[in-house]
């Protein structure tokens, strides 16, 4: 749900919402179709033997837009956006269960550009889990690479271009696979036709963000190191965090000022 690159230059009109030009209005992309989360588990203590086995090498996706088997009339397909996918399980369950993980307080989760990413999340809880009506109050402990690239810096302002995944990588010698492990269906112009194609797209976009989501955890375990040397994890875990999950909340749901009281404090501060 979060941005990782620049699609546009600054010549051209952006047409792409995800894009990190910063030219959208951020809070509209709160409203954008939003087709699933993809998790990773990453575990932080070997686990036990009668545990399952846990592996960086699996991705696991829960649809959390309308699938195929959530339709119960007939839809308008041009104004409804609908995953073609048959899932046993309910959209509302599907939500439920996002939302179950993302509140755990033992499990940390890392999720890049949390702030942004948290947007849908508190629109779709609103919508479909209504009985946890506070939304991403309820989500902690998250940790953002782009916060602890914050904290890392020296610099006096941080640049929206420095934070850019790729550069990220680049910065502690990582590089992403450029071509998939197993065969996954060519998805070049030309090749394949019909569903192929785009059954071929599908795989080759659940790939790349499997890659991805390996970079986001090496960043953010790198930045870990620094953090803990300059001694102040604590304030990145209790206080930076924290605040980017109030700031998402602000974002959705907007502030609400008193002109009353701003105007006094408005002539009080000509006062001085």
């Amino acid at each position: 749900t979060s941005s990782t690159k620049k699609l546009c230059k600054p010549s051209e009109t952006c047409n792409s919402w995800f894009c990190i030009c910063g030219r959208h209005t951020r809070v509209d992309r709160a409203f954008q179709p939003l087709l699933g989360a993809c998790i990773v588990l990453c575990p932080a203590a070997p686990i036990p033997v009668n545990m399952p086995a846990i592996s960086e090498d699996n991705m696991y996706f829960i649809p959390l837009a309308a699938c195929m088997s959530d339709l119960t009339a007939p839809v308008d397909a041009a104004e409804t956006y609908v995953t073609p996918l048959l899932c046993e399980v309910k959209l509302a369950d599907r939500w439920d269960a996002l939302m179950q993980l993302l509140s755990m307080s033992k499990v940390q989760k890392v999720i890049y550009n949390a702030q942004l990413a948290l947007l849908p999340i508190i629109h779709g809880c609103e919508l479909f889990c209504p009985q946890r009506c506070s939304g991403a109050g309820e989500v902690c402990s998250v940790v953002d690479p782009k916060v602890s690239a914050f904290l890392c810096s020296k610099k006096e302002s941080f640049a929206a271009e420095d934070s850019d995944l790729m550069k990220m990588l680049a910065a502690i010698q990582v590089s992403l696979p450029s071509q998939p492990a197993v065969n996954v269906p060519h998805t070049g112009a030309g090749k394949g036709k019909g569903k192929g194609r785009l059954l071929g797209r599908a795989a080759y976009m659940l790939w790349a963000t499997h890659a991805e989501l390996l970079g986001i955890m090496a960043v953010q375990r790198s930045f870990v190191k620094h953090m803990q040397e300059m001694n102040i994890m604590r304030a990145f875990l209790h206080t930076e965090m924290p605040l980017v999950r109030l700031l998402a909340l602000m974002e959705y749901h907007g502030v609400r000022m008193d002109i009353d009281e701003l105007a006094q404090v408005r002539v009080f501060a000509h006062m001085m």
